[in-house]
C-alpha cells in the first residue's frame, strides 16, 4: 500500500503516484453504490396513508 510507504511531503514518482490513484480509485469506487433513501408519501385505494 502506497498510503504506509508516504512518509513525508515530496513529489512522488509516476510508478507510486500510478499505484496512489489506483488504491484511492479502489476505496472510493463504494461511493458509486451508495444511495439515499427519501420517505415519500403513498395513499392506498382504501385510503390509508403509507409511507
Amino acid at each position: 500500500s502506497v498510503f504506509g510507504e508516504q512518509y513525508r511531503l515530496e513529489p512522488m514518482s509516476a510508478e507510486r503516484k500510478a499505484r496512489w490513484k489506483k488504491e484511492v480509485d479502489w476505496l472510493l469506487s463504494v461511493t458509486d453504490y451508495i444511495v439515499e433513501f427519501v420517505p415519500s408519501q403513498q395513499i392506498a385505494k382504501d385510503g390509508t396513508s403509507m409511507e
